[in-house]
């Protein structure tokens, strides 16, 4: 694992409010702990992806088969952020305005643009533009994982925070949205893919 990288606190912070409902404040505490983190990680500012990476394994390991459904909600919560926090409104609404495919396109290279933030040491790139596909090479998460956790973890890093800012942005909930179909995003790391619509 690259020991230089990091990865953007959102990583962690959004687990913390679905960990806390599902297991309570002692669980979470001993989560974080488990990852290295006396407290929470600040919410500007960024996490080294060792960290972020034991963190991820800690609730996967220890949420088992329920670990996924709560990733998926960390990473909506995620996406949610980013739209509210991180792309300026003007924006949002010139790549709602834009048609579809250019809007997808827009959003892709900017998505490629700020990778660094949620990607750490890995590559992501794009594999094919329609349906769009992007690869996450070298996931740091999935990679720090034991392989019988490894493809839950790509899907919870970015594949749906992406998918909540396409089907938001690129897509809009709109007549176009059923003329263009579903944003649809694909991760893959070596032999494991997961698809989200």
């Amino acid at each position: 694992m690259h020991a230089t990288a990091h990865i953007g606190p959102n990583a962690i912070l959004q687990h913390l409010p679905l960990l806390h409902s599902s297991l309570g404040p002692n669980a979470t505490s001993a989560l974080l702990a488990q990852a290295g983190l006396a407290q929470p990680p600040a919410a500007h500012g960024m996490v080294a992806q060792a960290t972020v990476a034991r963190f991820h394994n800690a609730v996967t390991q220890h949420l088992g088969a329920r670990a996924p459904a709560l990733q998926w909600a960390a990473g909506v919560g995620t996406g949610r952020y980013i739209l509210a926090n991180r792309i300026p409104r003007p924006a949002q609404a010139l790549l709602r305005a834009l048609p579809s495919a250019w809007g997808a396109r827009l959003l892709t290279r900017a998505i490629l643009q700020h990778a660094w933030t949620f990607a750490g040491s890995g590559q992501l790139q794009v594999i094919q533009r329609s349906p769009l596909v992007l690869g996450l090479h070298q996931n740091p998460l999935a990679i720090a994982a034991p392989p019988s956790h490894q493809p839950q973890l790509p899907l919870a890093c970015c594949g749906v925070s992406n998918a909540v800012l396409g089907a938001d942005l690129a897509c809009g909930t709109g007549p176009r949205n059923r003329v263009y179909g579903l944003w649809r995003c694909m991760l893959q790391l070596s032999d494991f893919a997961a698809s989200c619509k």
